[in-house]
């Protein structure tokens, strides 16, 4: 198996966390499945060997298209392989996807796009450069230059959102949004606009993601004595609030969270 993690090159690199490749030619049918909360951040996918199956919480599944964009899902969803892995996919932070997209991200919410829906043929072409490239990095380089090309075509400087969203996300939602539109001069009804066309979801629910990654992350890396006290510092008003929203987006409580293997959440870095 091969699972590579690169750095994209700048101007890039403002607006996405990694590029990854993972591969996998041997008997794929011994992987379990894997588990992917929400993670309030858009994807961008292109496989070069079998596509991935989708399982979703109502029981349903579907295969995934051979290029696609996944944003803002609300509750997890579980993916497993079906044959030979290819696929290279592009991690955008959490500010950073509307700027390669021409169109709103709300209206991709909660869906698996074919990429070729929002890119057009240009998407085409760079699916058939990826199956046929000989190796990954010229895969990645693929990527980039199709990527550098959106940016530039496609840029929106919201530099002032841009700020509250990474606020937000590296503070794992514990400020108000109410204080945050106080403290920036900004009505609330603006920025709720803002982030529904550039975010794809209200500040009060990307808040309510990040304080719930946060907790994931709190969960795996802390050996907290009391789940009451680890709730207080989370951000979290009380006990009950944090267990409901970890079911509504894990499909698990945290004891279960903690006990359960091949579950992906997503980490700043």
């Amino acid at each position: 198996m091969t699972y590579l993690e690169f750095k994209p090159q700048w101007p890039l690199s403002e607006f996405v966390q990694l590029i990854w490749v993972w591969e996998d030619a041997t008997n794929v049918h011994h992987l379990p499945r894997e588990r992917i909360v929400p993670d309030g951040i858009v994807e961008l996918v292109f496989h070069f060997g079998d596509p991935l199956v989708t399982y979703f919480p109502d029981d349903t599944a579907s295969i995934q298209p051979l290029n696609f964009v996944i944003a803002q899902v609300e509750e997890f969803i579980e993916i497993e392989a079906q044959g030979p892995i290819g696929l290279i996919s592009v991690r955008f932070f959490p500010w950073g996807a509307y700027h390669f997209l021409n169109v709103p991200i709300k209206e991709l919410k909660d869906r698996i796009i074919p990429a070729e829906f929002i890119w057009n043929d240009a998407v085409l072409v760079l699916q058939d450069k990826i199956c046929c490239a000989s190796n990954n990095s010229t895969r990645i380089n693929l990527v980039q230059d199709f990527l550098l090309h959106q940016l530039r075509k496609n840029f929106v400087d919201y530099p002032d959102l841009d700020g509250i969203v990474k606020y937000i996300a590296h503070t794992h939602g514990r400020t108000p949004i109410e204080r945050l539109t106080r403290e920036i001069g900004m009505s609330q009804r603006n920025l709720e606009r803002k982030f529904n066309h550039s975010v794809g979801i209200s500040p009060k629910q990307f808040s309510r993601i990040h304080r719930f990654l946060g907790a994931c992350s709190g969960l795996k890396q802390a050996d907290y004595s009391s789940l009451t006290d680890f709730t207080y510092d989370m951000g979290y008003y009380d006990q009950s609030h944090f267990i409901r929203d970890f079911k509504a987006f894990s499909g698990m409580n945290p004891t279960e969270f903690l006990n359960k293997d091949h579950i992906s959440f997503l980490e700043l870095k």
